[in-house]
């Protein structure tokens, strides 16, 4: 039990960071209101909604990440495995390496 909370709170706060602080210019009240309401599978589907305009303006990573923590939250772990494989496929694509 305590390892499973400890996942919910290392997977909640990079979210709430990401849906409060980094899309201020985005209007993203209805998914925030959901997902404090703990009504994670509307919050999902608020952002899967709202996913073409975010892709613009914070990029696929991110995108895919937050849909990822609220797809899990649902209990839709197949396409949040999905969602976070993808996100750390573009992460490592992004990566360089050093050859020095």
């Amino acid at each position: 039990m305590k390892y499973c909370k400890s996942v919910a709170i290392g997977l909640l706060f990079p979210l709430l960071l990401m849906l409060s602080g980094c899309t201020s210019f985005m209007d993203l009240s209805a998914t925030q209101s959901l997902y404090k309401g703990a009504q994670y599978q509307g919050a999902y589907e608020s952002l899967l909604l709202e996913s073409p305009s975010l892709l613009k303006k914070q990029g696929p990573i991110i995108v895919n990440y937050d849909l990822g923590i609220l797809a899990h939250l649902s209990g839709n772990y197949k396409e949040s495995n999905t969602y976070f494989n993808e996100s750390e496929r573009l992460i490592w694509e992004s990566y360089t390496e050093s050859v020095s």
